[in-house]
C-alpha cells in the first residue's frame, strides 16, 4: 500500500490517532511525493457533491505535516480548520485537532514556525472570532517564544479570553496588547461584558495603570481616543466603563480639557455627559478657559438631550453671575439655543439673555435681537421689548417637492443568461427588501422559458443551484416536505424554480391537476393548515406553489397577473389581451393566477373592455366581464380575495416577513386593505424590531387614498424605534402628500388615540412631524396636529401622554405658518389647570396663539 493509500485509508475511518503517527513518520521525500494527492484530494472535500467536508479537520493533520512552508501551511489550516467530526458525533476518537497539528509541527521540527504564527495571526478575525485558530496561534506562540503579533483578529482574542491576563504574574509581553485594545472595533463590547463583573477587564486595566505595569496615560488617552471614535453602543459603554474605572484626579482632568470637547458635539449621550461633568470639575477648580467653556457650550446646544442642555445652560447662568464681564461672550453662546426645537429650552435661554441684557454691550444685543429671530411669534415679541426690534424668521418652505415619477415596470427577460444573473442578484438580496418587480419578472420569464426551451431553462437552472443549500433541483414530489421544506415566499420561490427543471410532458391546454393527482399535495397543504402565516404570506405562498405545481403537472406558455406598472397594477387592456392570447391557445390560466390578475386592476372599471371580455368566451373572460361589470367586493374575486379580505389574526411578530415588501402589490388599487395587514406588522416592529418602514414606502406607491388602516400603519412608521425607518417614513408621507392623498385628519385620529392608549411614543413622532413641516408640509402637519390633540386632552385619562408638551410647541410654531381659523376647544381642560408644568404652559401659549 502507497503512503498516500494509507493515508487516505485513515482519514477516511477518521482514525486521526493512528493518522497523526503515520503522518510523522514521513520523511522528507515522502511528504514531497504526497504534496499533489494531498491537495488534489483537499480540493475534492470542498465539494460538497462528495460529502467529504467532514473529514477537513483530518486534512489539517496531513497538510501539518506534509506541506512544505509557512506560505502553504497557513492558508490551509485556515481554510480547513480544526473541527473534529468525530468527536461532534460521538465517536470513535475523541482527539483534539488543534493539539494533534501541533504535535505534528513540532515532530517535523522546521525553523519557519515563527513564520507560521505571523500568517495564521494575520488570518484571524476580529469581527468572528475562531476560538481553534486562536489557540493555535497562542499555543505556537508559546513553543516559538516569540512576541505575539498584535492584529486585530488577535488583540480582539486576548480580550475575549482573558485567561493569560488573571492574576499577579502575567507575562509583560502581553502586555504589550493593552494600548491596541483601544484601537480595535469590538474590544469595547468584550470590555462592556466582563464589566459587569468585579474582576472584569475595566478594573483589570485600571489596577495595571496604578501599579505602573502599563502606562496610565496612555490608557486614559486611549479610552478618551476610543469614545471620540464612537461606533456601535456595547463599544461606547465598554471604554466608558474602562475610563469611569480609572477614576482620574482633577489634573489628569485639567491636562485633557481639550479632549472633551469634542465629545460634547456629537458622541453617545453617556458619554457626552461624563464629558461635561469633567469640564465642569475644571470649572469649578478655576482651570476651564471661559472660550473653551463657550465652544463646549455651543457643542452642547446643537444636541437633543435636554439634560444635557439644561445642565449648560445652568452653567453658563453661573459663569456670568460670577464674571459678568464675559457677558457678551456668554449671551452670544447662549443664542444658539434659541433655535432649539424645544421651546421650553428657548424660553429658558431667552430669560437668561434678557435677564443679563444690562451688561452686554450694544452690539451684543443687537446680534441677540437678530438671532431672536428664530424664535416663535411670542416668543419673539418678549424678545422685542428688551433687544429692541426683532424681524420675523424667514419664510419657511411650503412647497412640497413634486412626487417622483413612477418607473416603468421592468421589461421581459429576453435570454436565459441574463434570466440567471437576475436569480442571482434576487437571492443575493433576499433578506433585505425583496423587489417585488423584479420577482414577478423572474416569474414570468420562468413560466415563459418552460413553455420555450425547457431543456434550455435546465441547464441554465443548473447554474442558479450550483453551491446552493436547496438540494431539489428538479423535483415534482411533495411528499418529503416535513424533512426539507419550511413554507415561506422564498422556499416557495425556490421551490417553483426547482420545479421548472423538471421535465413536463403535459401540453399547455392541460387541465391545472387536482389534489389528488399531485404527488406530495397532501402533505404540503398539511403544512400549509400548520404554519401561522399572515394573510399576504398565505396570498404569495399559495400563488407561488400553484406554479410550481402548474410547471410540474399543467404549464401554460405565460401567466397573466404579471403587473404592467411598478406598483402592480394592471392596465385593463392588458389583461384583456392575455385571456385573448389564452382563448385563441385553448388554454385557461391558473386559477391564483387569474384571481391575482383581477385583485391588480384599478378601480376605474371599462364597460367596453367587460363586453369584449365576455364575449370571448372562456371562463377566464367571463371571470373578467362579471368583476368588471359588478362592484364586487375583494372576496368575490376567489380564494386569494377571501383571505385578503379577513381581518387580520395576530401572529408571532419575529416571523420572517421575507417579501414583505410585495404586500402593496397585492391589492394596489385597494389601499385601505393591505394597509389593515400591514398595521398590526409595523406595531410588531415599533415595539421590538426595525425594517418596517421599507413597507410604507412600497405603501406611498398604491392607488387608494389614506383612511383609517392605512393612517395607523404610517403612525406606527413615525413611532420607529429605528431612526432610519422613521426616517423613510418621512419620505413616504411626503410622497403621499405630493400627490394628495395624505389624509391628515385619519392620520391625526391615530396619533392622538394611540399615544392616549400608550402605544405610541411622542418623543419619536413629535420630530417626524416637524422634519415633514420644514419639508413644505405644514399645513398638513398642523392639520394631522389638531386632529389628533382632543384625544390626548380628554379628561377621562388619568394623565396626558409623555412628551405632550413637545407636540403643543411644535402646534405653536406651526401657528405663525399656517394660519388657522378655528380654536381647538379641548384645549380648555388644560389651559383652566393651576400650575407651570411645562404641558400647561405650551397648552397656553397656543390657546392664546388661535382664534378664540
Amino acid at each position: 500500500m502507497s503512503d498516500w493509500a494509507e493515508l487516505e485509508e485513515l482519514l477516511r475511518k477518521q482514525d486521526y490517532d493512528k493518522l497523526v503517527v503515520a503522518v510523522q513518520g514521513l520523511d522528507a521525500a515522502g511528504r514531497k511525493a504526497l504534496v499533489d494527492p494531498v491537495k488534489a484530494f483537499e480540493k475534492r472535500a470542498r465539494d460538497f457533491q462528495e460529502r467529504l467536508w467532514h473529514l477537513r479537520g483530518g486534512l489539517s493533520i496531513v497538510g501539518a505535516g506534509v506541506l512544505p512552508g509557512a506560505s502553504a501551511v497557513a492558508p490551509w489550516l485556515v481554510r480547513n480548520g480544526f473541527w473534529n467530526s468525530v468527536d461532534i458525533h460521538n465517536r470513535r476518537s475523541k482527539i483534539d485537532i488543534v493539539d494533534a497539528v501541533l504535535q505534528v509541527l513540532k515532530a517535523r521540527d522546521v525553523p519557519w514556525l515563527p513564520d507560521l504564527v505571523q500568517r495564521l495571526a494575520a488570518r484571524l478575525s476580529a469581527r468572528r472570532f475562531d476560538e481553534r485558530l486562536f489557540r493555535m496561534v497562542t499555543e505556537l506562540l508559546a513553543v516559538t517564544d516569540t512576541e505575539p503579533p498584535l492584529t486585530d483578529g488577535m488583540v480582539h482574542g486576548l480580550a475575549l479570553r482573558d485567561y493569560w491576563s488573571r492574576g499577579d504574574d502575567v507575562d509583560p509581553r502581553w502586555l504589550a496588547v493593552v494600548p491596541r485594545m483601544f484601537e480595535v472595533v469590538g474590544v469595547g463590547r468584550v470590555f462592556d461584558s466582563s464589566g459587569r463583573y468585579e474582576q472584569g477587564w475595566p478594573v483589570r486595566l485600571a489596577g495595571w495603570a496604578a501599579d505602573g505595569r502599563v502606562d496610565r496615560a496612555a490608557v486614559i488617552d486611549g479610552a478618551i481616543a476610543a469614545l471620540q471614535r464612537g461606533g456601535r453602543q456595547g463599544d461606547v459603554r465598554g471604554y466608558l466603563r474602562v475610563y469611569e474605572a480609572l477614576d482620574l484626579d482633577l489634573a489628569e482632568v485639567v491636562e485633557r480639557v481639550r479632549d472633551y470637547v469634542p465629545l460634547l458635539a456629537d458622541a453617545h449621550s453617556s458619554v457626552a455627559g461624563v464629558a461635561q461633568r469633567e469640564l465642569f470639575r475644571a470649572d469649578d477648580a478655576g482651570q476651564l478657559e471661559i472660550e473653551l467653556l463657550l465652544d463646549a457650550s455651543r457643542a452642547v446646544f446643537f444636541r437633543p438631550e435636554k439634560k444635557l442642555v439644561r445642565a449648560q445652560t445652568a452653567r453658563l447662568g453661573a459663569v456670568i453671575s460670577r464674571e459678568p464681564g464675559h457677558a457678551d461672550g456668554v449671551l452670544g453662546a447662549l443664542a444658539a439655543l434659541f433655535e432649539h426645537d424645544a421651546a421650553d429650552l428657548q424660553a429658558k435661554a431667552l430669560d437668561m439673555a434678557i435677564a443679563h441684557a444690562s451688561a452686554a454691550s450694544h452690539q451684543a444685543r443687537d446680534e441677540l435681537a437678530v438671532a431672536a429671530s428664530a424664535l416663535p411669534a411670542d416668543l419673539r415679541a418678549k424678545a422685542a421689548k428688551a433687544f429692541g426690534a426683532v424681524d420675523a424668521q424667514d419664510a419657511p418652505v411650503t412647497t412640497l417637492l413634486p412626487a417622483p415619477d413612477e418607473p416603468e415596470f421592468p421589461a421581459p427577460i429576453e435570454s436565459l443568461c441574463d434570466l440567471v444573473d437576475e436569480l442571482q442578484a434576487h437571492r443575493a438580496g433576499i433578506y433585505e427588501n425583496v423587489d417585488m418587480a423584479r420577482v414577478e419578472r423572474l416569474i414570468a420569464a420562468v413560466v415563459v422559458f418552460a413553455d420555450r426551451d425547457r431543456e434550455g431553462l435546465r441547464a441554465a437552472v443548473e447554474q442558479y443551484f450550483a453551491g446552493s443549500w436547496y438540494p431539489h433541483q428538479g423535483h415534482r414530489d411533495w411528499s418529503s416536505i416535513d424533512h426539507w421544506h419550511q413554507l415561506s415566499e422564498q422556499e416557495e420561490f425556490a421551490s417553483l424554480i426547482s420545479a421548472a427543471a423538471a421535465p413536463c410532458d403535459a401540453a399547455v391546454t392541460t387541465p391545472y391537476p387536482p389534489p389528488d393527482a399531485v404527488v406530495g399535495e397532501k402533505q404540503w397543504r398539511h403544512q400549509l393548515a400548520e404554519n401561522n402565516l399572515l394573510a399576504p404570506q398565505r396570498v404569495l405562498v399559495l400563488r407561488l406553489h400553484e406554479i410550481s405545481v402548474g410547471l410540474a403537472y399543467a404549464p401554460r406558455p405565460m401567466l397573466v397577473a404579471t403587473p404592467t406598472h411598478r406598483n402592480g397594477l394592471i392596465d385593463s387592456e392588458v389583461l384583456l389581451e392575455r385571456l385573448t392570447q389564452a382563448a385563441a391557445e385553448g388554454w385557461e390560466p391558473w386559477e391564483h393566477d387569474l384571481t391575482q390578475a383581477l385583485l391588480r386592476l384599478p378601480n376605474e372599471h371599462d364597460a367596453a373592455v367587460a363586453t369584449r371580455a365576455d364575449a370571448l368566451g372562456t371562463d377566464a373572460g367571463k371571470r373578467l366581464a362579471h368583476w368588471l361589470s359588478n362592484d364586487g367586493t375583494i372576496s368575490e374575486a376567489g380564494t386569494l380575495g377571501e383571505i385578503l379580505a379577513a381581518q387580520p389574526v395576530l401572529r408571532d411578530w419575529y416571523r420572517v416577513n421575507e417579501f414583505h415588501t410585495a404586500w402593496s402589490t397585492l391589492l394596489p388599487a385597494h389601499t385601505e386593505h393591505i394597509a389593515m395587514h400591514m398595521a398590526p406588522v409595523l406595531y410588531e416592529k415599533t415595539l421590538r424590531g426595525r425594517g418596517g418602514s421599507p413597507m410604507l414606502t412600497a405603501l406611498s406607491r398604491a392607488a387608494g387614498k389614506m383612511g383609517e388602516h392605512c393612517a395607523r400603519a404610517f403612525a406606527h412608521g413615525l413611532d420607529a424605534h429605528d431612526k432610519n425607518d422613521r426616517a423613510e417614513a418621512v419620505d413616504a408621507l411626503l410622497v403621499l402628500a405630493a400627490r394628495d392623498r395624505w389624509n391628515p385628519e385619519a392620520l391625526g385620529e391615530q396619533v392622538g388615540r394611540l399615544a392616549a392608549e400608550v402605544e405610541l411614543s411622542l418623543n419619536r413622532v413629535v420630530p417626524c412631524l416637524r422634519d415633514l413641516s420644514q419639508s413644505g408640509a405644514a399645513s398638513l402637519v398642523w392639520h394631522t396636529i389638531a386632529a389628533a390633540l382632543p384625544p390626548m386632552l380628554s379628561p377621562d385619562l388619568e394623565r396626558p401622554p409623555q412628551r405632550l408638551a413637545d407636540l403643543l410647541a411644535l402646534a405653536v410654531e406651526l401657528v405663525e405658518q399656517v394660519r388657522p381659523t378655528a380654536p381647538i376647544p379641548e384645549l380648555a381642560a388644560i389651559t383652566n389647570r393651576r400650575g407651570t408644568s411645562r404641558t400647561v404652559t405650551e397648552a397656553k401659549r397656543l390657546a392664546a396663539a388661535l382664534p378664540s
